[in-house]
């Protein structure tokens, strides 16, 4: 009962769970409503993280459509098109990876982040 609470409660562990599904990319539904669920708590680390969960999903929506866009244009113009494409899908997965993995250095040690409104680390 007390895991539950903690898994739908904001706080550190939640957070920890959100970069988890982040990085598996098939539950990133259930860590974006987390995330804007508990955007508005009054503690200032927990924004700063669901901010940076938040922004990390914006990353890899943007990366993978503009990816997506590229190498569908190229199957009809060029395919070094196509292959802009795939390093930019790469990059883009390559970046929220390291992203979550940030955050979740940083959750285990129950830290903030230095700016959570970065795209970048």
């Amino acid at each position: 009962m007390k895991l539950r609470s903690a898994i739908f409660s904001p706080g550190f562990v939640n957070i920890r769970i959100c970069n988890l599904l982040i990085m598996s990319i098939a539950f990133i539904p259930i860590a974006l409503f987390f995330a804007i669920r508990f955007a508005n708590e009054n503690n200032q680390s927990f924004q700063g993280h669901y901010h940076y969960i938040r922004t990390s999903i914006a990353i890899l929506v943007i990366g993978t459509c503009l990816a997506g866009l590229m190498i569908l244009t190229g199957a009809a113009l060029s395919s070094q098109l196509i292959l802009t494409g795939l390093v930019l899908l790469c990059l883009t997965g390559f970046l929220v990876v390291m992203r979550c993995f940030s955050g979740l250095v940083l959750s285990f040690r129950n830290e903030p982040h230095r700016n959570e409104k970065s795209y970048l680390f």
